[in-house]
């Protein structure tokens, strides 16, 4: 184990990337098996809402920066994206419950098209950087066969140690997703040319404060996430020290890309990335919300999230809108509620009225009032001050826009309402 990047792997062979994102992949829950394939961090996620975070995860832009709350939201038009780089052939792909990836709504907030092919790697040209969101231990856990709906009103009330058990399952089923296409990298004779990165969007809860799924107060299960790099000429190590963040994700495969010589002289250099600075430089960068690379470098000492989601409430024909900001480290972390307590209540009590969990929350609905109540909060032991999350949160802030709004398909809802998502 070590407290940085180990030298050893400050530079090695890779002209591709493939970064697979399995949704919903809690870090305490990741198996050892993932975590020892490479160089594994624990990871603060930019959000706990897919939209937001798979937007600083594509750009190394922190949530204000780039402006995506929802899945009406656009990137801006300007934002460097992992899907921009220059002389890559670029995909994204979905295969979360092996759905069409035209389907997936992050095609809209990422702004990219779907590809012809919903494989990864077929009739792809090197050099390549491909994004693929896998199903993680995203809702329905287990071998459910159905939609994440109908799975929370089957199973409805039973113990959070049942969710747990079948989560684990799910998240088993998803390492061996990912270990598939590993071999077929080597199949295809890629895994000495290509940076693999294994990662999640955000966690999930599984019964934490009477609440299911990801759509809720903010909370360490849902903001810790994996980060393994796998790559032949990389160690199997686990770093010790500070925590890997979401916006560090593109400029750290950027920096990794730009070590190699394309044999076609083509750099993967793009707007955006902080390279070849000075340390207090970087550090200056990391703290105005740009990630940086952790290339040959410490990783810091602590990671912000953000969640604003808004959520209709049925009688009141009212929508209400949750929004929490957190400053995380490996001890704790320090949530903030950024919205009032009466909007949080309206919005759990329209879930305990129409929300595919709705079973669970009524029977454990003491614990879910203390949740959705509870304003400021600290877990752990954190070593940020309370005084210093805020004047982190406040710099961020400081640089907030608002990603371009856009409409949703009636296709795309559905499948947001299959994923519960929307009520």
């Amino acid at each position: 184990m070590l407290t940085q990047w180990p030298e050893s792997a400050a530079s090695f062979d890779a002209t591709n990337v493939f970064v697979y994102v399995g949704d919903a992949v809690r870090w305490d829950h990741t198996p050892n098996r993932l975590l020892d394939r490479g160089v594994s961090c624990e990871t603060i996620a930019a959000s706990t809402h897919s939209p937001t975070s798979f937007a600083s995860l594509a750009t190394g832009w922190a949530p204000p920066r780039h402006g995506v709350r929802d899945f009406t939201d656009r990137l801006p038009a300007d934002a460097p994206t992992f899907f921009d780089l220059p002389g890559f052939d670029t995909r994204f792909v979905n295969s979360v419950r092996d759905q069409p990836s035209d389907v997936d709504p992050i095609y809209s907030v990422l702004d990219v098209e779907p590809p012809p092919t919903d494989h990864p790697f077929d009739g792809i040209d090197e050099p390549f950087a491909v994004m693929e969101r896998g199903p993680g231990g995203h809702a329905p856990y287990g071998t459910f066969e159905g939609t994440a709906w109908e799975y929370f009103e089957a199973r409805g009330s039973q113990p959070a140690s049942e969710y747990e058990r079948e989560y684990a399952t799910a998240v088993a089923d998803d390492a061996d997703r990912f270990e598939r296409r590993l071999d077929e990298l080597d199949d295809r004779g890629l895994r000495e040319e290509t940076l693999v990165v294994y990662t999640s969007d955000h966690g999930e809860l599984l019964g934490e404060g009477g609440v299911l799924g990801h759509n809720a107060p903010m909370h360490p299960a849902l903001v810790r996430v994996p980060t393994v790099f796998v790559h032949p000429d990389l160690p199997a190590t686990r770093l010790t020290s500070g925590v890997f963040r979401h916006v560090d994700l593109r400029p750290t495969i950027v920096d990794a890309l730009n070590r190699v010589s394309d044999t076609s002289g083509r750099q993967p250099t793009a707007a955006g990335v902080s390279e070849g600075q000075p340390t207090s430089d970087r550090t200056a960068e990391a703290a105005a919300g740009d990630g940086v690379s952790r290339i040959g470098e410490r990783l810091p000492r602590y990671g912000s999230s953000f969640y604003e989601s808004s959520l209709p409430v049925p009688v009141t024909s009212r929508v209400e809108s949750i929004r929490y900001e957190g400053v995380w480290d490996r001890g704790g972390g320090r949530v903030f509620a950024a919205s009032p307590a009466h909007e949080r209540l309206a919005a759990l009590g329209g879930k305990l009225l129409k929300s595919p969990t709705r079973d669970f929350l009524r029977a454990n609905l003491g614990a879910a009032i203390r949740s959705y109540a509870a304003g400021d909060r600290r877990f752990g032991s954190p070593t940020v001050s309370r005084s210093g999350a805020r004047n982190a949160l406040d710099a961020l802030r400081a640089e907030a826009t608002r990603g371009r709004a856009v409409s949703l398909t009636d296709e795309q809802r559905t499948r947001l309402e299959e994923l519960g998502y929307l009520s």
